[in-house]
C-alpha cells in the first residue's frame, strides 16, 4: 500500500471539504479517491470523515490525522 499518497489524498479531501475536490487536486477519479479513504481507515482502524447526506467533515480522528498527514504530504514524490 502507498500510505504516503494516501496522506495526501486525505489532505486534500479533508481540505477541499470533499472527495470530488480532491480527486481533481490529486488527479484521480472521485471512486479512487473513496477507494483510498476506505483503506487508509481501515489502516488506521478508524473512521477519518463523518459523512451525513452529501456532506462530509472530518472525524475527531481525522482532526488528529490532519496536522501529521499534512507533515507527510510535504515528502517528495521520490519517497513513494
Amino acid at each position: 500500500m502507498s500510505t504516503i499518497r494516501f496522506l495526501r489524498t486525505f489532505v486534500a479531501a479533508a481540505r477541499g471539504g470533499s472527495f470530488a475536490a480532491a480527486a481533481d487536486q490529486v488527479a484521480l477519479t472521485q471512486a479512487a479517491v473513496g477507494q483510498q479513504m476506505r483503506a487508509l481507515e481501515a489502516e488506521m482502524k478508524k473512521s477519518l470523515f463523518d459523512k451525513t447526506g452529501r456532506t462530509m467533515a472530518l472525524s475527531p480522528a481525522g482532526h488528529l490525522l490532519l496536522p501529521r498527514a499534512d507533515l507527510g504530504a510535504l515528502l517528495p514524490d521520490a519517497a513513494l
